[in-house]
């Protein structure tokens, strides 16, 4: 198992969309166990309130991964590619005080959700 304790990671994957775990290694594909694109070493830059990961290639392009309302996105630098679509509610938490905290919170309980079920952490717990 990874150790995240000390690592900078986000999970994407709202709802019913593939669930996808990106480590400083790069941005993994959780169904299959494979990276999708590799990230070279200590260029991983987290923004959860943005649901935005920038890194840079094995090349030293800057590669940018993002959710949406309507899908998780791939940009390196030739316009977006789409690794999932399919719609959900993203509230941006307008004028709330704890907009930032409330966005990542409700991304957190939306990347959780798998086949339909709420689960306490998609990657441990099988069982609502």
């Amino acid at each position: 198992m990874i150790d995240l304790s000390h690592t900078p990671y986000f999970l994407f994957g709202c709802g019913h969309r593939p669930k996808y775990l990106c480590l400083p290694g790069g941005l993994w594909a959780v169904a299959s166990g494979r990276f999708v694109v590799e990230f070279a070493p200590g260029s991983l830059s987290v923004d959860p309130p943005a649901y935005t990961v920038t890194a840079a290639d094995l090349s030293g392009n800057e590669i940018h991964a993002f959710e949406d309302a309507t899908g998780l996105w791939l940009d390196r630098g030739r316009g977006k590619e789409p690794l999932s679509v399919g719609s959900v509610n993203l509230p941006a938490f307008e004028g709330h005080r704890h907009r930032d905290r409330l966005r990542i919170l409700h991304h957190e309980i939306l990347t959780n959700i798998d086949d339909g079920l709420p689960l306490p952490n998609f990657l441990v717990y099988r069982k609502p």
